[in-house]
């Protein structure tokens, strides 16, 4: 596991947990967007344009999160487009709590985040405070036009009941972000 600043930057994987999950919180304490990013993943196969990889649960892991789990990740390239889907496989005799997410980081101008337009339901850029986590229900089609540039299209599956909006105030990107809440059984 990397030590040190975080990065920003890339398509992180939040796993087991983006968001806390609340209803197990006595029985473990876990990063904040917990520890799949941080570790080495298998590589199962890989094409030029795809890769599927996998991680196991490990003694490291058992230590902050005591489940045994499986995840495939399945990673494709096409023209202009990014597809991320993720399997998650409970080998735990008792139901895994997890609280997945994705944190796509977005390239964004200083100058053009208060220009951004899209159709997120009460989101407003000029007026907003990037220094704030801005939570929203999740919503299946995510568009942000920047001016001057191509449109970017986000696509999640309805199990995904929570987006976020975040930034830094003085950085060139913009956060968003796509999570569930659930237990695998």
């Amino acid at each position: 596991t990397e030590k040190g600043p975080k990065r920003r930057g890339g398509l992180p994987l939040l796993f087991p947990n983006a968001n806390p999950i609340t209803e197990r919180q006595n029985l473990f304490k876990l990063p904040q967007h917990g520890f799949a990013r941080d570790l080495p993943w298998s590589i199962i196969s890989q094409t030029k344009n795809s890769a599927a990889l996998k991680l196991v649960s490990s003694e490291e892991t058992k230590n902050i999160y005591p489940f045994d789990f499986e995840l495939e990740l399945q990673i494709e390239i096409q023209k202009a487009i990014l597809k991320y889907s993720l399997k998650i496989t409970n080998n735990s005799t008792v139901a895994l709590p997890v609280a997945p997410g994705l944190h796509p980081y977005f390239y964004i101008p200083i100058a053009k985040k208060k220009l951004i337009k899209t159709n997120i339901p009460n989101f407003n850029p000029p007026v907003c405070d990037f220094k704030e986590t801005l939570f929203f229900p999740g919503q299946e089609i995510v568009e942000i036009e920047i001016p001057g540039t191509e449109k970017i299209i986000m696509k999640s599956s309805p199990e995904f009941k929570i987006l976020a909006v975040w930034s830094e105030e003085n950085r060139d990107f913009i956060l968003g972000g796509v999570t569930r809440a659930c237990e695998t059984k």
